[in-house]
């Protein structure tokens, strides 16, 4: 959950975040790109042990203002 909240933030504001699980074992980077409509793709790259993957998705935001992913791209 705190990484969902992290990851619209970072959706919402269009800019760059970095945060950690609560145990601090897990790292999340996310990269917003530019609006379309309502949705933007962006980039997220999670680190586990020294080990990192990258994500590239979609998120729309809905009429409540809450950032959905539409579809991950891997």
């Amino acid at each position: 959950r705190h990484s969902r909240t992290k990851l619209n933030q970072s959706l919402e504001l269009a800019q760059p975040m970095r945060w950690s699980s609560f145990n601090g074992a897990v790292r999340f980077q996310s990269f917003p790109g530019q609006l379309k409509g309502s949705c933007r793709d962006f980039e997220l790259i999670i680190t586990i042990n020294g080990q990192s993957e990258s994500v590239r998705s979609t998120a729309c935001r809905r009429a409540d203002g809450q950032w959905f992913t539409r579809q991950v791209n891997q």
